[in-house]
């Protein structure tokens, strides 16, 4: 895979994407899969956690969160940790697979603007996922996903 860096315009030649680590991780409500990976298009660590069988399903449920994991865990009054928080819990009682992007500035207004969400597209990809629901609607998300090959379906409310 060719990729050329956005500012430098250096072009890298990255092995094609794979999975790093698979790690089984047991819950009360059922098993989560801890997924790494090698060779996507940023080197920022981005991780998956897959819940129950979702890597299975025709359309899993997917969740994108973006570089506040950490604060999450640590802070409860972080902007965006109610919403992790909600999408795992909902995911763990359900179904569903939450992509960590290891990327900056969830907590600015423009932050649509410096996401790119082809290391998503990836990942899927990599897991195997051609066809996703999206847990929470983000137009942005939906294009650039759709753009890099991920058929994307709303959930029916």
């Amino acid at each position: 895979m060719v990729y050329v860096k956005r500012k430098t315009r250096q072009t890298l030649h990255l092995p094609a994407p794979k999975i790093k680590t698979k790690v089984r991780i047991p819950l009360e409500s059922g098993d989560c899969y801890f997924y790494s990976f090698e060779g996507l298009c940023s080197y920022k660590e981005h991780i998956a956690l897959a819940f129950k069988k979702a890597v299975f399903e025709d359309k899993p449920m997917i969740g994108i969160h973006c570089g506040c994991l950490r604060n999450a865990i640590e802070s409860e009054h972080f902007a965006c940790s109610d919403k992790l928080w909600q999408t795992i819990h909902y995911f763990s009682e359900n179904s569903g697979i939450l992509l960590y992007l290891g990327q900056t500035g969830c907590d600015k207004e423009d932050y649509n603007e410096l996401r790119s969400y082809k290391v998503a597209a990836q990942m899927l990809k990599t897991m195997g996922i051609k066809s996703i629901h999206l847990f929470s609607y983000d137009p942005e998300q939906v294009r650039q996903l759709q753009e890099w090959g991920i058929e994307v379906a709303m959930p029916s409310s």
